[in-house]
């Protein structure tokens, strides 16, 4: 498929970004002034860059406001995330130079816009607004951009335009030329001075022409900018003329929003047998000028889905957001928190990442950083959500915090003292928290007392808590790893009654339409189910040969997910619907993700795979 440049002036802060990205690679500023210093990588001038992980906000005075997270990384792996014809044309530049794109530093800064404006200068619809992508080699001679891509104007540059040489210093001149599309569609040329700037920085002017071949050479874009660079911190001024627009932009640090937590999303509703169908979903990725690709991914079985609709995964060391559709799943953003991600929450709208680095990072359903919090530990389990806006996250050293969900501020923070890998809890207005050593407490949430410990019980090291919520009382469900069910009175702790089951994996509790909610219980040989007084409503068998090996909750009926089908069960245990799957796959490390309209399998393999009405 052939690239063909877009109209200018269609998307003049499109246009604004991808010149500028050539030019400057955005704005970094003071945002990220207090980051740790650029990994050792590359040339000595990638050191003017920000670090992996590291995110801020942009404020342009013409072009509205950008949240910007930048991702250091090696090789090809994230380059799979482009278009075809950038990844394609980006190796290519590389062949042509006799280098190897797999071992090369590469350094990514994506821009998700907050307040675009809906139309341009001459009233002319703006596209949709989404993510705009570049993408810089560290090469030896220094920063070279490879390509822009995202909007209605793009670039892939052959070669690797030249941004900021090695060793650069006041009264240093440097050019490059070359392609700015693959085949020779667009051609660039750019050129850059460096001045001497206040405190050890340095102001760097660069001129920037894009050229059409097919026009007699006719300019298709002009841009100057002045800006200032400073060691770990980037540019922390500028000002540029693009297609004639004057503008100045400054940087501060992403800050939350004022939006509120939407609530959960609604479990599907279970159609007849005739109408459930499952079929793999490939990814796909929707680009305005170089068309749609489809995206080869490692997925992690780690996932979310927010109360929109968008389903969040893992591939590598970023978060992607999916639009499914009948056919697809459409890649709506792509974020990178930094370090390792560990565990991935939705809460309404908003989704929680934790990482390795002990950091949680939220974003919105439009993969906008909103805020981050440091932890002392990392966060194991799932984040969840408090009334009054607020959200609750146990760390694996036993810190519990409730923060802000609008900017992720602590509200109140307290400590069980013992390590925690079980996902907390509400009941009876109280937050419950299992700690490793098998002790249950029950935290107050709000009030003068917010953070205070209500009362504590004791179970074998728990693996998974459930409630049981009637008109009766909540009553607190403690899975044991000795194969235990411990019933607990969720106002005093008092134990209630204790059944032994064979093994244990996780918990589930069904909402019954007649108001007697029923806890499923996972084990090693098979799915018990228990009413709130502990009595066991039915059991199914789990032979070795037909094993299942996740189960989930959707309303009143519950999913289990075999090697080559799922079968949905209702509150009897009578089976609904068994949905058999497009292939057999390795299922050890799947999970399942109810959503309004179905079920989405994130396997162990890697495939993703919906379950629905067809």
């Amino acid at each position: 498929m052939a690239a063909t440049p877009a109209t200018r002036g269609r998307s003049p802060w499109w246009a604004w970004v991808a010149v500028l990205t050539a030019t400057a690679l955005g704005a970094t500023g003071f945002a990220i002034i207090d980051q740790a210093p650029a990994a050792d990588d590359g040339p000595r001038v990638a050191g003017l860059l920000p670090p992996d992980g590291a995110a801020w906000q942009v404020v342009d005075e013409q072009y509205g406001t950008f949240v910007v997270e930048a991702t250091r990384f090696t090789g090809f792996a994230e380059l799979i995330d482009l278009p075809d014809l950038v990844s394609g044309g980006i190796a290519a530049a590389f062949e042509s130079l006799g280098e190897n794109v797999s071992a090369a530093p590469f350094f990514r800064e994506v821009w998700t816009p907050l307040d675009a404006p809906a139309v341009d200068d001459h009233g002319t619809d703006v596209v949709e607004a989404s993510q705009l992508t570049s993408i810089a080699w560290l090469a030896d001679d220094g920063i070279r951009l490879t390509s822009v891509s995202g909007g209605e104007i793009g670039y892939v540059y052959s070669p690797p335009l030249l941004m900021v040489p090695e060793g650069v210093e006041p009264g240093s001149h440097w050019a490059s030329e070359g392609d700015a599309l693959p085949g020779g569609l667009l051609h660039y040329r750019s050129t850059g001075t460096a001045a001497a700037g206040d405190h050890g920085c340095l102001e760097i002017t660069t001129e920037t022409i894009v050229t059409d071949p097919a026009l007699d050479g006719a300019a298709f874009s002009t841009s100057s900018e002045v800006a200032v660079w400073c060691r770990d911190a980037g540019v922390v001024a500028g000002a540029s003329l693009v297609d004639g627009v004057e503008s100045t932009s400054t940087t501060r640090p992403v800050s939350g929003g004022d939006e509120a937590v939407a609530t959960a999303a609604t479990a599907p509703e279970l159609l007849p047998t005739n109408r459930w169908t499952a079929q793999a979903l490939p990814i796909a990725l929707l680009d305005p000028l170089f068309g749609d690709s489809a995206l080869f991914l490692t997925v992690s079985p780690t996932g979310a889905t927010t109360a929109s609709g968008v389903t969040a995964i893992v591939s590598g060391r970023d978060l992607l957001g999916l639009e499914i559709d009948d056919h697809r799943a459409m890649r709506r953003f792509i974020a990178h928190p930094g370090g390792e991600i560990v565990r991935v929450s939705a809460v309404g709208n908003l989704l929680l990442v934790a990482t390795s680095d002990r950091r949680l990072v939220a974003y919105d359903d439009r993969g906008v950083r909103r805020w981050t919090a440091e932890f002392d530990d990392i966060v194991l389990v799932d984040v969840i959500g408090e009334p009054g806006a607020s959200l609750l996250a146990v760390a694996l050293d036993g810190e519990v915090r409730s923060l802000d969900a609008r900017d992720g501020s602590t509200r109140w923070s307290t400590s069980i003292g013992v390590d925690v890998s079980t996902a907390p809890l509400a009941a009876a207005g109280a937050i419950i928290v299992a700690g490793r050593d098998g002790s249950v407490v029950a935290i107050e949430p709000a009030g003068d007392q917010a953070g205070t410990i209500r009362w504590t019980a004791s179970a074998e090291s728990p693996v998974d808590l459930a409630v049981l919520a009637d008109e009766v009382g909540d009553r607190v469900l403690v899975l044991t790893v000795d194969g235990t069910v411990v019933g607990l009175d969720a106002i005093s702790g008092a134990r209630a009654w204790i059944r032994t089951v064979e093994g244990s994996n996780s918990i589930v509790v069904l909402d019954a339409p007649d108001g007697e909610p029923t806890a499923v219980v996972h084990t090693s040989l098979g799915i018990e189910a228990f009413d709130r007084d502990g009595n066991r409503l039915w059991r199914l068998d789990d032979p070795l040969d037909d094993r299942v090996d996740t189960i989930s909750a959707i309303g009143d009926s519950v999913a289990l997910l075999r090697g080559d089908r799922i079968d949905i069960v209702d509150d009897h245990g009578a089976e609904i619907v068994a949905v058999p799957l497009p292939s057999a796959f390795a299922t050890s490390r799947s999970q399942l993700l109810p959503r309004a309209d179905g079920l989405l399998v994130l396997a162990g393999t890697g495939e993703l795979i919906m379950v629905g009405p067809g």
